[in-house]
């Protein structure tokens, strides 16, 4: 009563929510199910010139009764792109699960909170009033950008702020900044990036590309009518902020605007990469929330390099509904053929007459056949036999005989033949990968720890320079990031034996993604990314794997 008081005169504020994501109440209970719907009818009563939000709610809970049906969500990008974009069509689709159920006992809760987007009708616990056109709105969402600390140092005075010292009980310590500068030289990422800044600039790149996709593809659902970012700023030790703490623009600031336009051209893609000479075409889409009406326009499309423009063409485009999405057809494109891993963008231009609408565009990265490269010699893999054989490796029939090993799971013969003074690579992508027992090697999953990186979000990094990713693991990587880390390597192994890894937070609990280890007198070469079942498909995966063949002396 006292903010609508003193605040209730300002036309800035739109909207006033009760609850944030359950903080403080228990939506289990019906009786505080009542209460926050009892209040949200006190509070429309006080100011009935605004909307009211009962609970903003988040995974595991849930809304009561509430003007707009908003909700909290982040995955880590590029790492979790798919998951996000099943959320989106869930959550697009007004699922059930954004009203409050009847919960019988405390196993139906915990079934429940297992699994909260299950499309799964239940019965409407009694306290909820539902409309079913309460618009949803993504109300939180958004990816880590690092901030530059010598920025941060200026704005302070030459030394570190003393919001560095906050942070240190929150998710395991991932978030506190304190250090952050020591942990860039203790784990060699001065190797990999020049400077922390230049560490941080490509954070906040990987930023942009998340921000970008996450609004393309909620823009695609017009059943979602808005979006909040978070934030506007960083706020301590959270580095979600479109600016800094001292109000410094993230690299990416003037591009903003081609993202969050009212008119918006959403590339709907499946994959970035390409072979030489491969085809490739996706739909695009137009999201129009301006005021202008269109009935005739042209979607101009180029795909261009450095320096380079590899085909362009147009497509005639009809009628666009307000507030809708329209599909504008399908653009396709050959893969030039080129000698080396290349970048490229298609650059996408909606006109009317001499009028731009809306631009757009979308990287892509292109590889040549790979060729062949063996000497001879004798490789033990069943698992990829016909691969080895086009790249001129010998193939050896048991494993008393090979130069190296390449397997997907290490067991006691594999053992035994590093002990002996072989050389094995092992594609580790699923949590039995280790059968046997390498002294201060593990290979964890992922999923329900730090590393996650779906929170304070995961920076992933790699030093294979032939990539035209300028050492990040970004969006070119769909669907091969690494589900699993790979533990028992110190600070020290980093400066020569780990080629990729990720860190979480401010520089947290890196660990590598692909690492050396010297086993008796031979040499195993693990890597967590997911290669072995995009290989025949993805040019990315076999640009990597041929890669990891040369990294074992």
């Amino acid at each position: 009563a006292g903010m609508v008081e003193r605040d209730g005169n300002h036309p800035s504020i739109g909207i006033w929510t009760i609850i944030n994501e359950s903080w403080g109440i228990d939506l289990t209970d019906a009786s505080q199910r009542a209460w926050l719907a009892e209040t949200y009818e006190w509070l429309k009563a006080l100011d009935p010139t605004r909307l009211v939000v009962g609970n903003s709610a988040c995974w595991g809970n849930f809304h009561v009764v509430t003007d707009i049906a908003d909700f909290h969500i982040y995955y880590a990008m590029p790492d979790h792109h798919q998951q996000w974009r099943a959320w989106t069509e869930n959550y697009a689709s007004r699922p059930a699960w954004l009203f409050a159920h009847e919960y019988q006992d405390h196993a139906a809760w915990r079934e429940f909170a297992r699994d909260p987007w299950q499309m799964v009708e239940r019965p409407l616990a009694p306290e909820v009033t539902q409309s079913g056109d309460e618009p949803l709105l993504v109300s939180e969402f958004g990816n880590w950008g690092l901030p530059d600390v010598t920025k941060l140092y200026a704005g302070n005075g030459g030394g570190a702020p003393w919001w560095f010292d906050t942070g240190l009980e929150w998710g395991d310590g991932i978030v506190y900044p304190r250090g952050v500068d020591q942990r860039f030289k203790d784990y060699y990422l001065d190797r990999v990036f020049p400077s922390l800044s230049a560490l941080s600039e490509a954070s906040q790149r990987l930023q942009f590309d998340a921000l970008k996709f996450e609004i393309e593809n909620m823009r695609s659902h017009d059943s979602i009518q808005g979006y909040v970012i978070t934030e506007f700023t960083d706020l301590h030790w959270e580095c979600n902020g479109l600016l800094d703490m001292y109000r410094n623009p993230k690299v990416y600031h003037a591009r903003l605007q081609e993202i969050n336009a009212d008119d918006l051209l959403i590339p709907l893609w499946e994959r970035l990469t390409f072979s030489s000479g491969e085809p490739g075409a996706l739909k695009i889409l137009f999201s129009h929330y301006s005021a202008m009406e269109i009935n005739s326009a042209v979607l101009e499309w180029e795909l261009v390099g450095d320096e380079l423009s590899f085909s362009s063409g147009w497509l005639p485009v009809g009628q666009c509904p307000s507030a809708a999405v329209t599909e504008l057809g399908v653009v396709s494109f050959d893969a030039p053929r080129l000698e080396h891993p290349t970048k490229a963008r298609l650059e996408l231009r909606l006109r009317s007459g001499e009028r731009l609408i809306a631009k757009g565009e979308q990287e892509f990265y292109f590889f040549p056949d790979p060729a062949p490269s063996g000497n001879g010699e004798r490789i033990y893999s069943p698992e990829f036999h016909k691969i080895f054989a086009s790249l001129n490796y010998g193939s050896a029939q048991d494993i008393s005989e090979p130069d190296m090993i390449v397997a997907t799971s290490l067991d006691d013969s594999c053992r035994e033949f590093l002990l002996r003074g072989g050389r094995v690579l092992l594609l580790a992508e699923k949590d039995d990968a280790l059968q046997t027992h390498i002294p201060g090697l593990a290979i964890e999953p992922r999923t329900g720890t730090p590393w996650q990186g779906d929170w304070a979000s995961s920076f992933g990094w790699h030093r294979l320079d032939s990539l035209p990713t300028h050492h990040v693991v970004n969006f070119a990587f769909t669907d091969l990031t690494p589900e699993h880390v790979i533990h028992g390597f110190s600070p020290r192994d980093f400066a020569l034996d780990v080629y990729a890894g990720l860190f979480v937070g401010w520089l947290h609990k890196p660990v590598p993604t692909i690492a050396r280890k010297r086993v008796g007198r031979g040499e195993l070469l693990v890597s967590t990314f997911r290669l072995a079942e995009n290989l025949e498909t993805n040019p990315l995966a076999k640009h990597i794997f041929y890669e990891l063949l040369h990294l074992i002396p």
